[in-house]
């Protein structure tokens, strides 16, 4: 999982607003299987491996991606 905080008004930036984040989650089968680093990634890699989510889908997201793991794992 990787979080970014994606608010952009400096003058309203709350880092404790989990709404002012956007969580991107994937398996780390995905990373694993990148050609290139798997120990970074750009914001844009990321976003063409998964589209990111708020925090109230965050659970959701992160059961999905275990169960795509276990599915590939298989």
């Amino acid at each position: 999982m990787f979080a970014v905080l994606a608010h952009v008004v400096k003058e309203t930036i709350d880092p404790l607003d989990v709404g002012q984040w956007q969580f991107y989650v994937l398996p780390t089968s995905a990373l694993d299987s990148r050609t290139r680093s798997q120990h970074s990634i750009t914001l844009k890699s990321l976003e063409e491996l998964t589209q990111p989510v708020e925090y109230m889908a965050l659970r959701e997201a992160v059961d999905h991606a275990t169960m795509r793991r276990t599915v590939a794992g298989s």
